[in-house]
């Protein structure tokens, strides 16, 4: 009798294991399309091609991604374990008893560009993802190091690029970080080369809230071209967050350098701060998310569909810019408002009415001089050329010049156009309010050389 009740017991957990796998199957592909239909819903990616064959204890899918804002299209096939314990890795989970819903393996063709101008990557994009119990899944990414002529004159390279992603299927959130450890753009004007660079993201539920930060160690640019100035780079970050309230879009960028060099000049360490506010959420993303736009007004479509979220809140632009240079520091900034929300996307005239705009920067004298003495020599050049200016020696053309740039200082200080400051600076502020402009505090015209 107990070898009976034994046997029943052994058959039946047989039965309980041998289902176990195929159930796990059916969570799997269920993940599998809600973490798909999710993608396609936040916009930015079509999924234009899926299918999914599902096995006892193992299923194969395929699935085609295309780009909805570049030509960048994803060819991609996955071999999928089913848990608890896929065959893929099984000694180990069970030893470890970390059970999951799946582990799928997936390999994806990668091109990119239209037609007969299409570019795809000799080898496939591998990512290995963990399905776990809950439905959440985790990726790990790698693409092979690589280089591509995308256009006539153009070389693109870069080092093997790593990174992981991971999806949590209650919220909808993605967290995702990538690193290269380096990469290389060449044009017929420049080369340009930059260090490891990072990146992280985050976005939440839906597209309007998400967060994104790119590190670059270090950055080249090596003109092609004689007259241009090599540009050096040390340690970039730039930091992008959006968030939505109460129907209201909200867009913060940060832009930091340590140091950078064009030519011989130094400059750094630096800031720049973009505060945008006050977005009609609803109206970028109904434009955004159909088809409508596009239909209507073609390529201007981007550009109608942002004024329309622009001018259907109240919104507020605020920029800062904080620069330390070989001369002294920089301090600049602006803010742009849109007072009557109800005015209308197609009506310049009262559009440019309900815009009030104001801007500041102050800067030390030694870089008005440096900005005017450039402009003195280029025309001086030009004089030159069509041989209208006559011999000078270099220490005579040097002091036409000193004498020039001293005369247009006092010009534009007498004029307003300039404020001198103390600590050998200048300002200058600048507003436009109900159609006015106004200059460091009294009516102007728009053109500042007037």
């Amino acid at each position: 009798m107990k070898k009976r009740i034994a046997v029943a017991l052994f058959a039946a957990l047989l039965g309980v294991a041998a289902a176990l796998p195929y159930g796990f199957g059916l969570q799997t592909e269920q993940a599998y399309t809600e973490f798909l239909d999710d993608l396609q819903q936040r916009g930015e990616w079509q999924v234009s091609e899926r299918s999914y064959r599902r096995g006892w204890l193992e299923s194969q899918a395929t699935s085609v991604l295309q780009s909805r804002e570049r030509p960048l299209r994803l060819m991609l096939n996955h071999h999928v374990g089913h848990g608890p314990f896929p065959l893929d890795g099984f000694v180990e989970r069970v030893k470890s008893f970390a059970p999951v819903s799946g582990v799928v393996a997936s390999r994806a063709r990668v091109s990119y560009g239209e037609g007969a101008d299409t570019v795809t990557l000799a080898e496939p994009l591998e990512v290995e993802s963990v399905v776990d119990l809950r439905g959440n899944v985790f990726s790990q990414l790698q693409l092979a190091a690589a280089t591509l002529d995308p256009a006539e004159g153009v070389r693109v390279s870069w080092e093997p690029l790593r990174g992981s992603v991971r999806w949590n299927a209650a919220s909808g959130a993605v967290v995702g970080r990538y690193r290269a450890p380096a990469v290389a753009v060449e044009t017929p004007y420049a080369r340009v080369s930059t260090g490891p660079l990072s990146t992280y993201f985050r976005t939440g539920p839906t597209d309007a809230s998400t967060e994104l930060n790119l590190e670059v160690d270090d950055v080249d640019v090596q003109p092609l071209q004689s007259g241009a100035e090599a540009i050096a780079a040390r340690r970039l970050d730039f930091v992008s967050t959006t968030s939505e309230a109460q129907g209201e879009l909200a867009l913060q960028i940060e832009a930091r350098v340590d140091s950078l060099g064009v030519g011989a000049a130094r400059y750094g360490p630096g800031t720049l701060v973009v505060q945008l506010d006050g977005l009609d959420a609803g109206a970028l993303g109904a434009a955004r998310d159909s088809g409508a736009m596009q239909a209507e007004a073609g390529a201007a479509a981007p550009a109608l569909a942002l004024m329309r979220a622009i001018t259907g809140g109240q919104p507020r632009l605020q920029a800062n810019i904080d620069l330390l240079t070989d001369a002294g520091r920089i301090e600049g900034s602006g803010d742009v408002s849109l007072g009557d929300p109800k005015v209308g996307v197609l009506n310049p005239i009262a559009l440019l009415a309900a815009i009030t705009v104001k801007a500041s920067a102050s800067f030390p004298a030694t870089i008005a001089r440096a900005v005017l003495e450039r402009s003195v020599r280029d025309e001086l050049s030009g004089l030159r050329a069509e041989g209208k200016l006559p011999q000078m020696t270099p220490e005579q053309e040097s002091e036409v010049v000193a004498a020039a740039v001293a005369e247009r200082l006092r010009s534009l200080v007498q004029s307003n156009k300039l404020v001198a400051a103390a600590e050998d600076r200048y300002s200058v502020a600048a507003s436009l309010q109900g159609g006015a402009f106004s200059l460091n505090g009294e009516p102007a015209t728009l053109s500042f050389f007037d």
